[in-house]
């Protein structure tokens, strides 16, 4: 098609699906949102940095990464704490030049090397600085460039630019900036390597870069920015105007790339049907934008899989930073590790990272991932539906008003939570073996926002859904801001009664406004366990409760199982905000007697109801799980009554112990306010 003709011939089609002209394309909102990063999200704002990552500042050599062109090089690796990191290179160990420096502290660094000459020795060292001021530098180290085989040089020594990279087993290298036309380049051969070798792709109209049915294919090194205004300002599709965008490849390798957008639903790397291998690591994204036309079905993602294998992929997203998103961080792939994501929501469900969800087939694993939130509705991680693995994740959110970021007055508004998983309507959506473990969350926020650590639903069809050796640490930062709890049990009330449980396991629940918040708006749900958890109250907020039921329905069958109640929290401090008469948790604690191997135990409660039944082991040890009491709302509380700080404790313990073996019987008699054990000899 004629380039000229082609063009009006895309305007005019684009234009029969642009958004109305009230949605207009929004300033670059960069500069605020690094700035806010630093004014929040920072060690010198939360402890807990230290406690996750420890104390020194470190280079991981583990973690590092590079790539070599014939005038440039890019160069990865990680800090173990937040950083501004350069790379200072020369010919010799002098060095005398280095990268611009970062513009805020990060954990995943991804600089460039440019102006090398090809064939030459480069020295070279890592230096990195924390907030603290504490400073590693490297050994030094060196690369050499070298003149790549198979070569083909954009432009040409005539200089003309091949946009279409047709010729299979090539090396296409770019040997300045360039300002694209209309069409972009486009990958269509097999075995191709586009090198950018430092250089900037420039683009304004349809795409920075394409790839069409390209078999084991790699772009590595290089820049790409969208240069947005006018038709783009119009933009509501999710596969136009993107920097990078993938369809129908096989076996594709993107590294090193530094993507810049900022154009209303704009994907940063778009990558449609891949088939087989894709992995996707030491990147940089970076979203301007804060239009979006349409948050659902595709809605705006840094790195998005569009289609793309329906079971098991081999897909892997790994060691990028994503500086800011507006909306969506990353999604689908089997493996997602060691990336860095910002989150600076503009819309409602903005997810960080979701897990390949696909019925009856295995989620993957998430780990090792550092992402930071804020904005109208941020999210860590979504949910699946089997076998999901999220585990030594670092979630940090800032909360605050918003105002009129976003157009939707329903629902979650200014509400952040780092990990969900949901059920919607009735429920009934299968859900099995979900684990998180060993993640560390911080969750802070101001101006009436509205924080939820965890929100997890129960249903008859959430299976095995386990959350484990984990810290949340919860904030609030100012009187406006009271909806800020650990956990946000969730569920259908519709299932209370018969809802599997969700389990809670060797956590540690730090906070200074509630640590459980049984309900709220979204969901009120029922049969959530809370085992061997442990509870810190920070602060001094005479508003603080450990407990708060909320939400309007009733919600019931929750467990608390030898729990450490630390200073100022306690087992029944309770507030019944907006609930139902019926709403109530147990408290209980494990019992383990220790008597003759083999013995008959009966354990009866003090409203004389058999509790337990079994036999003593080998070693003549049994252990039993006793209710010490019931709370529920106060007999006088009607319906959904607010504000309510009294409680009805209903008593299980003390207990009768009796044990009985070769005709001998013995009973005694134990308190259940504690993990205890008691030995009982038949003498």
């Amino acid at each position: 098609m004629n380039k000229g003709f082609r063009k009006y011939f895309y305007l005019f089609v684009l234009a029969l699906v642009l958004i109305p002209g009230e949605n207009v394309f929004a300033a670059d909102e960069y500069d605020t949102f690094n700035k806010f990063c630093l004014d929040n999200f920072g060690t010198k704002q939360e402890e807990l940095y230290f406690t996750k990552f420890g104390k020194d500042l470190l280079q991981d050599e583990k973690n590092s990464w590079q790539y070599v062109s014939e005038n440039s090089a890019c160069i990865s690796w990680e800090t173990s704490l937040p950083a501004k990191s350069c790379v200072e290179y020369g010919t010799t160990d002098k060095y005398g030049a280095k990268t611009e420096e970062e513009e805020r502290y990060f954990f995943t660094h991804v600089l460039y090397l440019k102006d090398l000459t090809v064939d030459t020795t480069y020295h070279y060292r890592l230096v990195s600085v924390d907030e603290r001021g504490n400073q590693v530098t490297s050994a030094d180290k060196t690369l050499e460039t070298k003149k790549a085989a198979n070569a083909v040089y954009i432009p040409d020594e005539a200089g003309k630019i091949n946009y279409l990279l047709d010729t299979p087993q090539k090396t296409y290298i770019l040997t300045k900036d360039i300002k694209v036309d209309e069409e972009g380049f486009d990958v269509i051969a097999e075995n191709v390597t586009f090198d950018l070798n430092g250089h900037t792709i420039r683009y304004d109209f349809e795409a920075g870069v394409k790839a069409d049915n390209a078999k084991k294919f790699k772009i590595v090194n290089g820049f790409i920015k969208q240069e947005a205004g006018g038709i783009m300002s119009g933009n509501n599709r999710h596969d136009a105007f993107n920097p990078l965008t993938l369809r129908s490849c096989a076996d594709v390798e993107i590294a090193g790339l530094s993507i810049d957008y900022s154009s209303p639903q704009t994907w940063g790397m778009h990558i449609r049907d891949q088939k087989e291998t894709c992995n996707v690591h030491n990147n940089i994204i970076l979203d301007r934008g804060s239009v979006i036309p349409n948050r659902h079905s595709f809605a705006v993602r840094s790195i998005g899989f569009d289609g793309g294998e329906k079971g098991l992929n081999k897909y892997s997203l790994h060691h990028n930073l994503i500086k800011r998103a507006r909306q969506n961080g990353v999604q689908t792939a089997q493996t997602i590790y060691n990336n860095e994501i910002y989150i600076d929501s503009f819309s409602t469900n903005s997810f960080a990272i979701q897990p390949h969800s696909v019925p009856d087939t295995e989620a993957g694993e998430h780990y090792n991932n550092k992402v930071f939130g804020t904005g109208f509705n941020a999210y860590g991680f979504g949910w699946a539906h089997l076998n999901l693995k999220i585990h030594d994740n670092f979630v940090f959110m800032q909360g605050f008003d918003t105002k009129s970021r976003w157009n939707e007055t329903w629902g979650d508004i200014n509400m952040l939570s780092a990990m969900r998983v949901t059920n919607y309507d009735k429920g009934g959506q299968v859900r099995n073996n979900l684990d998180y473990r060993n993640n560390v969350i911080v969750m802070k926020g101001r101006e009436g926002c509205e924080i939820r650590g965890v929100e997890f639903m129960s249903d008859i069809s959430i299976k095995d859904l386990v959350f484990h050796d984990n810290i949340i640490k919860v904030e609030a930062q100012d009187d406006k801001t009271s909806r800020v709890a650990c956990v946000d049990p969730q569920g259908q009330v519709a299932n209370n009664d018969t809802a599997l449980p969700v389990y809670y396991k060797n956590n540690t629940l730090i906070s200074n406004m509630y640590h459980i918040r049984f309900g709220d708006t979204y969901g009120v749900g029922s049969n959530h366990q809370f085992i061997n958890c442990k509870f810190v109250r920070t602060g001094n907020n005479p508003k603080y409760h450990t407990f708060v039921f909320d939400g309007g329905h009733w919600s019931h069958r929750h467990v608390f199982l030898d729990c450490e109640f630390g200073e100022g929290t306690k087992y029944n401090d309770v507030f019944w905000k907006r609930t139902s008469a019926k709403s109530s948790y147990s408290v209980k604690w494990t019992l383990t007697v220790k008597s003759e191997p083999k013995a008959s135990v009966t354990i009866i409660d003090k409203r004389g109801r058999i509790e337990y039944t079994g036999k003593t082991d080998a070693e003549g040890k049994v252990s039993a799980v006793l209710t010490q009491c019931l709370i529920k709302p106060p007999a006088n509380m009607k319906g959904d009554e607010p504000n309510n700080d009294k409680h009805q404790e209903v008593e299980y313990t003390p207990h009768s112990i009796i044990v009985e073996k070769n005709g001998v019987t013995k009973r005694v008699k134990v308190t259940m306010d504690k993990k205890q054990e008691v030995e009982i000899k038949m003498e």
